[in-house]
């Protein structure tokens, strides 16, 4: 079935709008002479007007004068019998006139009615669009603020776990480096009271010896409980003790604290001291731990005897900024790898290591104000500077 619809699409092209001018005038003729037949005046011309009126609904302007020239013959025809003006009276040519004139303005007003009804539907059609596409843009919305929604949680809840998880490592960090650092001069304790147990042994008896023995075992003790204290200072962010320390005596200090560690292994300690090195203020039993701590890496790092002697040397030296201390030896060295990624915490080449010792040393270093850094040595070893502040410059 056929529907205005239908016809106003296939009127959308300019040829089939005239042809369906034409047609709609020729289907009104033909009516109005069947309706001849049954009048005995002759009929009005109400068709031909339905007729422009159609054509310029469907096709517009164009089409609808079309549809009302074609119509002017049947016009005059049905008015004086003939296609001749010359057979019209005054009122025919006055009804005639109101005729075309009626005929022209209804055809204009349906093409005006017409195109204000398709750009109506048009503008219809165009916000159905846009309030579909709203609709979809706030579902996209809201699902994304949803979605936002629920990743605020999940962060939320990622950066608690992670809290618990940063506690804990700095419960065990700090627990690893206790027993890290702790173990130095528990070590100590340990063969000082041996050696003070065998020197009071019938066989060996030495009231001098077992005397110096035993006192080793006070002061190592002691050096224990200092290095607890300076961890928990590290740890608590406490201010650390600070002292004025000649690093050339500490260096001497921590010789004649490691002598027996150092004969044992057949290690050579060899120094070069600046003798006009001036004094630093600092934590003394933090920079004692870690010059402890560097030499024993280098006595385990040190090659077997049968290569080559083993030493290991300590040398200062200063300038206007700030004294550097350097421990270097002739061992196995860093074995190719970075030698900056062993400051990192749990980084170690030793195979029953924790890893901290070095991180550890950083960190007191930094502490006060100075730096540390590792080098590879040609051909064999490893050497570490440390650069520390002349007194009162890192303040």
């Amino acid at each position: 079935m056929t529907t205005a619809g239908d016809i106003q699409t296939t009127a959308e092209s300019p040829g089939w709008r005239y042809a369906l001018a034409l047609s709609l005038v020729v289907l009104a003729l033909g009516l109005t002479l069947v309706l001849q037949q049954f009048e005995s005046d002759r009929p009005t011309l109400f068709l031909f007007f339905a007729a422009i009126v159609a054509a310029a609904w469907f096709g517009g302007v164009g089409p609808g004068c079309l549809a009302a020239a074609a119509s002017v013959p049947a016009g005059l025809y049905f008015y004086s019998g003939a296609l001749s003006t010359t057979h019209l009276r005054l009122d025919n040519y006055v009804l005639f006139i109101f005729f075309v004139a009626c005929a022209l303005g209804g055809g204009f007003l349906s093409s005006r009615q017409r195109d204000a009804d398709a750009r109506l539907l048009r503008t219809h059609r165009e916000l159905a669009s846009k309030a579909e596409q709203l609709q979809a843009a706030n579902a996209a919305l809201t699902e994304e603020m949803a979605e936002r929604h629920r990743a605020e949680q999940a962060l939320n809840e990622t950066q608690a776990h992670l809290a618990h998880a940063g506690r804990l490592t700095a419960l065990g960090e700090l627990t690893a480096s206790i027993a890290h650092e702790i173990n130095q001069p528990l070590g100590a304790v340990a063969t000082n009271a041996s050696c003070c147990v065998r020197w009071l042994e019938p066989d060996h008896f030495n009231l001098d010896e077992a005397r110096e023995a035993a006192q080793s075992v006070v002061q190592d003790a002691n050096r224990a409980s200092e290095v607890i204290k300076r961890i928990r200072s590290l740890a608590s962010r406490n201010t650390a003790a600070v002292d004025r320390i000649d690093l050339n005596a500490l260096c001497r200090d921590v010789e004649k604290l490691l002598a027996s560690e150092l004969a044992r292994h057949a290690v050579i300690v060899e120094t070069s001291f600046d003798p006009e090195l001036p004094t630093i203020t600092g934590d003394r039993i933090q920079l004692q731990q870690i010059l402890v701590n560097l030499i024993l890496n280098a006595v385990e790092a040190s090659p077997p005897a049968s290569e080559r002697k083993r030493i290991i040397t300590l040398t200062t030296r200063h300038n206007v900024s700030g004294i550097t201390l350097t421990v270097a030896d002739n061992g196995i060295g860093f074995e190719g790898r970075d030698p900056d990624s062993f400051f990192d915490a749990f980084v170690t080449s030793k195979s029953e290591g924790l890893g901290l010792g070095l991180s550890i040393c950083r960190s007191i270093v930094e502490s006060h104000g100075g730096r540390i850094s590792a080098t590879q040595r040609v051909p064999h070893g490893a050497e570490f500077d440390i650069f520390l502040p002349i007194e009162g410059d890192h303040d």
